[in-house]
């Protein structure tokens, strides 16, 4: 039996995002696991121009998909975004840079999958979301997930002054800015703040690149995973038409305003399966 689904048009102001569709699934963010519509698009090479005009309508990249969460009933998946210029570290945050500044030298290079980098990742999912995964398999993901890619992607490792891997950033370049889309590190390294002294050194290297943006994907209040996010400040949340300062406006509105925004560039009516797609095909 050949499953049907239908392809929704691209938002206006993004033509070429291409075909766009709506997949339905279980929210990863809280433990009620309430239901979850994402509009998904595998846009092919989208040049430094287009991805920035992506971020800044609230999309993100995995892999070579761009998407953005379009959930019937809940907004609180908030793009968020530090302007670098007025960027300042808590007390907290340098302290993490005065302690790891003199221990760890860092590399930006193109992403690429080594043994050296997939065996890190491997044991930092186990050590922060307990998945177990065989050497093949993260292998695999980590190929689709972190090297594949609709846009210039890059790469900072960091590494001991002895040589040894203790963490590897995930960035993507747009126009005016980077995207932050991952960051693993060593769980023996752990009590070393190495989360937050990656996103200091990011943002650093934002500004010595002159972009003025640095993007840290989705900031989720209510989720204990995401929130960490606000603390890099001052930033700017998305309110559906554009950034504006995060202190600035009600949460309850600023989901308003979202859901508004993408009402109008969504046909949030329909809805698509992977699995379907797959199974099209196949027959």
């Amino acid at each position: 039996m050949v499953n049907h689904f239908k392809a929704l048009a691209p938002p206006a102001t993004m033509p070429f995002l291409g075909t766009v569709l709506v997949q339905e699934s279980e929210c990863p963010y809280f433990e009620d696991r309430r239901p979850t519509q994402i509009a998904v698009s595998a846009p092919g090479t989208l040049n430094a121009e287009q991805f920035d005009l992506s971020l800044i309508n609230g999309m993100r990249r995995s892999g070579a998909l761009m998407y953005r969460p379009v959930c019937a009933s809940c907004r609180k998946c908030f793009p968020l975004r530090v302007p670098v210029s007025s960027f300042v570290p808590t007390k907290s945050q340098e302290r993490v840079l005065k302690r790891c500044d003199p221990l760890f030298t860092p590399t930006v290079s193109e992403s690429v999958a080594t043994d050296e980098k997939v065996e890190l990742y491997r044991r930092y999912q186990v050590h922060k979301h307990g998945e177990t995964l065989s050497s093949t398999a993260a292998y695999d993901i980590y190929e689709r997930f972190l090297v594949e890619s609709c846009t210039k992607t890059c790469e900072m490792s960091w590494r001991t002054k002895g040589g040894k891997l203790v963490g590897v950033g995930i960035l993507d370049v747009a126009k005016f800015g980077l995207s932050s889309v991952y960051f693993y590190w060593d769980p023996d390294f752990a009590s070393y703040g190495l989360g937050t002294f990656s996103i200091l050194k990011e943002i650093e290297f934002c500004k010595n690149l002159g972009l003025p943006y640095y993007y840290l994907g989705y900031y989720v209040p209510g989720s204990r995973a995401m929130e960490y996010k606000s603390r890099f400040g001052p930033n700017e949340i998305w309110n559906g038409n554009g950034f504006e300062i995060l202190a600035s406006q009600q949460m309850s509105e600023l989901e308003s305003k979202c859901m508004s925004a993408d009402e109008k560039s969504f046909d949030l009516s329909m809805s698509y399966d992977f699995e379907s797609l797959k199974e099209s095909i196949e027959e």
